[in-house]
């Protein structure tokens, strides 16, 4: 179990920096993907239209 512990440790000090990574990176650039091609108002939510 020792072993183990000890190889994963740096993943365990990885996790947060990619979880923060992940939320502040790679979300907004998935949603500028999502939303270009849609016909989505941000005033009126979920109304947005597939474009294509």
């Amino acid at each position: 179990m020792k072993r183990m512990t000890a190889t994963m440790q740096p993943y365990y000090f990885l996790l947060p920096a990619m979880l923060l990574l992940g939320l502040f990176l790679f979300l907004p650039v998935l949603l500028t993907i999502y939303y270009s091609f849609t016909d989505y108002y941000m005033l009126t939510p979920g109304t947005g239209v597939l474009l294509g």
